[in-house]
């Protein structure tokens, strides 16, 4: 079985949050089976694909961190097919969403991690911020330091 997940956060508040992830679902030619507060679950239309390959998708958002301005949620995209490649459809269509989720205008994102079963190491990704947007008050050589390093070194 293909599943890949994905954590997230975005700059948009948890009233309008469904509105916005249903939009970046129908544009990846996904429909909504399955609407709750705090899940919801798509799937891709069958026809074009074997029925092994068909990709269900599910949103499940953390309302209990959910703040007037930010939405936290996890998508999880999953298929029967063996991730026999790197490359396979599941994957592709993970890409998709994942794609669609970055460039939706609804929101920003805010923080990305992503994971995957053949790799299990999380992969943060968070927003580039130029260095004309750093003041030197926000961050000193001082306080940078290398992951694993303590601060007496």
């Amino acid at each position: 079985m293909a599943r890949y997940t994905h954590d997230l956060i975005v700059a948009v508040p948890l009233s309008h949050f469904y509105e916005q992830v249903k939009d970046v679902l129908k544009s990846c030619d996904l429909e909504v089976i399955y609407f709750k507060e705090d899940y919801l679950i798509a799937r891709e239309a069958p026809g074009n694909v074997p029925f092994a390959k068909l990709v269900t998708i599910e949103i499940l958002v953390d309302s209990t961190r959910a703040k007037a301005e930010a939405t936290h949620f996890s998508v999880v995209v999953k298929n029967e097919e063996l991730p026999l490649q790197t490359d396979n459809h599941c994957f592709q269509i993970y890409q998709k969403i994942n794609k669609a989720i970055a460039e939706n205008k609804g929101w920003s994102l805010l923080r990305s991690v992503t994971t995957n079963a053949a790799d299990s190491t999380p992969q943060v990704k968070a927003p580039e911020v130029k260095a004309s947007e750093v003041t030197a008050s926000e961050v000193t050589a001082s306080e940078v330091k290398a992951p694993g390093t303590n601060a007496s070194n």
